[in-house]
């Protein structure tokens, strides 16, 4: 009641209880990650960098300033002073915008606007790149990027998208972009804050189908599920539900479960969602290098971790030796396995279940089950990506990125 209190009597004195100053009060306590390890190499297996980042960011313009409060040249300065290595830029851009030769050509314009000002920047020190929320209210929110939106529209006319809109999903794919779905699990609450009151979830998983084609052509080739989204974290979970990891645990569950239903990899993501003056960093990838391509190589490969960088460190092979993995990386044919992660003490979870505890840098071995399973690791307030523990379909993606497949 206190802290309710406290919010309410901030929100009368941030802009006139304005919308967006009450959200930035509530981000402004929000926790902030601890240092990144510089990097991480698993027991013999490649090396890499942890970068600091967020795939859910908003901007004005192109969004309305009513909307987004935050100019593009002001977002560069809140990244900087985050220490965010990357960051994604989401304008919300219409759901089925593709049918309209008028929106598409708005998308377009809007996308050459971001990377324009992305040009523009001197001695950056954050790797912006342009995106795009797809906000359809009745089925939900899509984080869209690492494409080039008007080559994708260029390979499917008008008429096509208008009476299959699920091929634009699939042209996306097919040109190097990436979906994530945001916020999936945000359905409403009956509180005193109007923002908490929408359905913002993304309805496959929340209301009955049938759905329309394009949203369950999004489903089927989603990279990543948002697990942790900063606003919706301290807004709805911290200030209402009184759970700052509400929202986080049920993603990450779901997250699970998809990996086993779908029987491919799925990336645990985050994003700030910021729309006003706060930022965070709330996704951290292991990638090879500073780039374009290896930040999406590293989200599409599942080698993330969300909250905290320290749960990056998760690394496993099997008990008695051998290369290790870490986040994204998958064992097959092992019984039991070894497990570590470094720098800190940590919950190790199986199938959502937490089984162990390690000490840190210290090697825990785990009785694994045949059939398939996801490993994950608690570290402190950050949360892993999953490895793959003897599923058949993590042994086929190696074969056939073995064979250039």
């Amino acid at each position: 009641m206190k802290a309710r209190v406290l919010l309410i009597a901030a929100s009368l004195l941030v802009g006139a209880c304005s919308k967006q100053g009450m959200v930035d009060f509530a981000i402004s306590g929000a926790h902030r990650p601890g240092r990144a390890p510089a990097q991480v190499a698993p027991w013999g297996g490649e090396t890499y960098r942890v970068l600091a980042g967020d795939l859910h960011c908003h901007v004005s313009p192109p969004d309305h300033p009513s909307h987004v409060t935050r100019s593009f040249e002001q977002t560069v300065e809140l990244a900087r002073s985050e220490g965010l290595d990357f960051a994604v830029l989401t304008p919300h851009v219409w759901s089925r915008f593709f049918e309209s030769p008028d929106l598409r050509q708005l998308a377009v314009a809007w996308q050459r606007q971001l990377e324009k000002d992305i040009a523009g920047q001197e001695g950056a020190t954050t790797l912006f790149i342009p995106g795009f929320e797809y906000s359809d209210a009745s089925w939900g929110h899509v984080g869209l990027s690492f494409a080039d939106v008007e080559r994708v529209l260029q390979d499917l006319p008008v008429k096509e998208a208008q009476s299959h809109p699920e091929r634009f999903v699939d042209a996306w794919v097919r040109h190097g972009g990436m979906i994530v779905l945001n916020h999936p699990l945000q359905t409403p609450l009956d509180s005193m804050f109007s923002e908490s009151k929408a359905d913002l979830s993304f309805r496959p998983y929340t209301a009955p189908g049938p759905f329309p084609e394009e949203i369950n052509a999004f489903r089927r080739h989603a990279h990543g599920l948002e697990a942790f989204n900063l606003t919706a974290s301290r807004l709805r979970d911290r200030w209402i539900l009184h759970d700052a990891e509400a929202g986080l645990r049920s993603v990450l569950h779901l997250l699970d479960q998809e990996i086993l239903v779908q029987q491919r990899m799925i990336a645990a993501t985050g994003g700030s969602d910021s729309h006003g003056s706060q930022l965070r960093a709330t996704l951290f990838v292991l990638a090879r290098d500073k780039s374009r391509e290896s930040i999406r190589d590293a989200i599409r490969s599942g080698r993330t971790c969300v909250r905290d960088p320290l749960a990056c460190t998760l690394m496993a092979r099997p008990a008695g030796g051998g290369v290790g993995v870490v986040a994204g990386g998958s064992l097959t044919g092992v019984s039991s396995i070894e497990v570590m992660v470094q720098g800190s003490d940590a919950e190790l979870i199986v199938n959502s279940q937490v089984v162990s505890r390690s000490i840190s840098s210290t090697p825990v071995r785990l009785d694994v089950p045949a059939q398939c399973s996801v490993l994950r690791a608690r570290s402190g307030q950050g949360f892993s990506g999953p490895i793959e523990i003897n599923c058949p379909f993590a042994s086929a993606r190696a074969d056939g990125a073995a064979q250039g497949r």
